[in-house]
């Protein structure tokens, strides 16, 4: 008995294998017969993610800080994208969901979600100017801007913020 193989190769380590089978006895007669032998991938890849993350404002969302998933597949290699959907809150404050997508060589899929919130909670600081006045009639209006606050001698901050905008109160000293 012996065989011999033709063998059409398809995506990844996908293959079709026509084996045809000849059979000989002692006296020289011989039959023979075909084989189909069909190698296919229908296994979605693995896909391991990166964990959710809450980051303090400004909130570096790349991936090369945010993390990418490990992906594996058994037959061929993988194709890592992603798309992020963003949902910006006040300031620079926000929520992307990352779907990451592992993709085979013979278009087996698996999506996963990574969840990244920006939060701000550090509070601006600010220094308020003093005004000596000599009568109640002297007392200056309320800033109505961050420059008036600031050219009055004031000073506000915040640690990710570089136009800090808020109306300032007048100052009563």
């Amino acid at each position: 008995m012996t065989y011999s193989d033709v063998v059409t190769n398809g995506c990844g380590g996908t293959r079709v294998i026509a084996r045809t089978w000849l059979a000989t006895d002692q006296c020289g007669n011989s039959a023979t017969c075909a084989q189909t032998i069909t190698v296919r991938d229908t296994t979605q890849p693995s896909l391991t993610l990166p964990a959710n993350l809450v980051l303090q404002c400004p909130g570096d969302t790349r991936t090369n800080v945010t993390g990418v998933p490990i992906v594996a597949d058994a037959c061929s290699s993988v194709t890592l994208s992603y798309s992020d959907v963003v949902s910006n809150s006040c300031a620079l404050t926000k929520t992307v969901w990352r779907t990451w997508t592992a993709t085979d060589q013979c278009g087996n899929t698996t999506n996963g979600l990574q969840t990244i919130t920006v939060v701000d909670t550090t509070k601006p600081s600010h220094n308020c100017p003093t005004n000596s006045i000599q009568c109640l009639g002297d007392i200056t209006a309320a800033y109505t801007n961050l420059a008036a606050f600031r050219a009055a001698g004031g000073t506000a901050t915040h640690s990710w913020m570089s136009n800090l905008a808020y109306a300032m109160m007048s100052h009563r000293g």
